[in-house]
């Protein structure tokens, strides 16, 4: 089965079964999505974030050079453009984060795959207070997203540079302890349990983990369903594009949702 199809498949599944703030009777969740995710307000920091990838965006003749790790093993160039457009996380998904980390008061948070730092932006000006990690093995991206955090005067970032498995322990060893992680690199079975596994040490039960592309393949579908089923995880909120777990002790069982957002 083509990744394209089991994304399709998925989605079809994700659409029928999905639940809206209509239908939750758990009043985390309903507040999570009323208060948060689906928060109507629009900050002037989202729309200036907002601008600046429309300008970027329109540097289609600038390429970068991906030499073909992870998930994509093959070398090849890629426009500014197309990155922005297709690679780096879409605005909707940026504003989720950002309103979580202002929401729930997050300042150490770690970012695995920082790609050209879209992702990293709206992670850094949701909390200016807060330390952002990011990972990276590719030097072009990394290049690309010194220049971006630079032109937004963003200082509260630190990228790591290299292979996920050769900085993310020492990452974590820095940090302490994670408030929030967003694994959006390698998108693997192996790699994305592995990374789980890492972190595990180092979260608490007010911590949240985003895991990006669950349904991107069947290995990653299968990552997922491992992840939610971790003792550890208490509840797991399945957005389709991406998933949280959470860790508080205090609930009677494990939940487990589909959600669909109205954003």
């Amino acid at each position: 089965m083509s990744n394209l199809f089991f994304q399709i498949s998925a989605l079809f599944v994700h659409l029928f079964s999905a639940r809206t703030k209509y239908y939750m009777h758990s009043p985390f969740v309903y507040n999570l999505l009323v208060n948060v995710l689906e928060k109507k307000k629009v900050a002037p920091v989202l729309t200036k974030i907002m601008d600046f990838r429309n300008e970027i965006s329109h540097r289609k003749n600038k390429k970068l050079f991906f030499r073909g790790i992870g998930a994509i093993n093959s070398a090849h160039f890629k426009s500014l453009k197309e990155i922005e457009r297709k690679l780096s996380v879409p605005h909707h998904i940026g504003k989720r984060y950002y309103h979580c980390i202002q929401n729930f008061g997050y300042k150490n948070i770690l970012e695995i795959g920082t790609c050209i730092g879209i992702g990293t932006i709206y992670l850094a000006k949701a909390n200016p207070e807060a330390h952002i990690y990011t990972l990276e093995g590719n030097e072009d991206c990394i290049a690309q997203a010194k220049t971006n955090f630079e032109a937004l005067n963003i200082q509260n970032i630190a990228i790591e540079e290299g292979l996920f498995e050769d900085t993310l322990k020492a990452t974590l060893e820095k940090m302490k302890h994670v408030d929030m992680a967003v694994m959006d690199g390698n998108h693997q079975y192996e790699s994305t349990i592995t990374y789980f596994n890492l972190l595990l040490p180092y979260i608490h039960e007010d911590s949240l983990i985003v895991i990006d592309d669950i349904h991107w393949s069947k290995g990653m579908n299968k990552a997922w369903l491992e992840i939610i089923n971790h003792k550890q995880v208490s509840l797991s909120l399945d957005f389709y594009r991406n998933g949280f777990v959470f860790f508080k002790k205090n609930r009677l069982e494990k939940e487990k949702f589909k959600i669909w957002v109205n954003d």
